[in-house]
């Protein structure tokens, strides 16, 4: 049970920040896990993906505290990763929006921005660069698959996908850098994948 956060903290430091969307991406993935269509590879990638967060977030929700001068229960990952094992979905994505509740990701910066057409044609560019290699064509047949962008934007709620661009790169250990964008590019990249279908859709734009 997660003890309610009072109404005036409301300050969002980097710990907050990363804390939130952090727990974001937790709820997303076991949401994910819910979905009857995923492969078996898939499920046991988002499996030990969950597995690998919860390792740091008692530290990560414990810094987000001190930096916010406030604090929520300490959530009891021995239950948290019990549901998981149990395959207990349901009540494990009811812990994480419970969590996600009390360190909210608010994406200052990044959702209900008003992104103009210049700052579009800049993040086509830096998804030229840094982004299309892995996700244009992806290789979907791993555990972790870097799906395409354009398509997971659509999926996910605008707040889910910022929040797994804030927590950064995901994937395996030749992957899992901190997302190298600003708030400002990950506001137009966003925008950028809303709006178009695909990278070759853009240039055309």
């Amino acid at each position: 049970m997660v003890a309610a956060i009072p109404a005036s903290v409301d300050a969002e430091g980097e710990h907050a920040r990363r804390a939130g969307a952090e727990l974001q991406v937790l709820l997303g993935d076991t949401e994910k896990l819910l979905d009857q269509n995923l492969s078996d590879r898939h499920v046991r990638g988002l499996r030990d993906r969950i597995l690998g967060s919860l390792s740091s977030l008692p530290l990560l929700l414990r810094l987000a505290d001190q930096e916010r001068g406030a604090s929520a229960a300490t959530p009891d990952v021995g239950r948290v990763r019990l549901l998981l094992a149990e395959n207990r979905l349901a009540e494990l994505a009811a812990e994480f929006s419970n969590l996600s509740s009390a360190y909210p990701f608010r994406g200052v910066g990044i959702l209900s921005v008003q992104v103009p057409p210049e700052r579009i044609k800049n993040a086509l560019r830096l998804h030229k660069t840094f982004c299309s290699a892995c996700h244009d064509f992806p290789f979907t047949d791993t555990e972790r698959p870097a799906f395409r962008l354009y398509d997971q934007a659509k999926a996910e709620s605008d707040r889910e996908f910022a929040a797994r661009m804030v927590t950064g790169i995901r994937g395996d250990v030749s992957t899992g850098l901190d997302n190298p964008f600003t708030d400002e590019e990950i506001a137009a990249l966003l925008a950028l994948y809303r709006t178009a279908e695909s990278t070759a859709e853009a240039e055309l734009r």
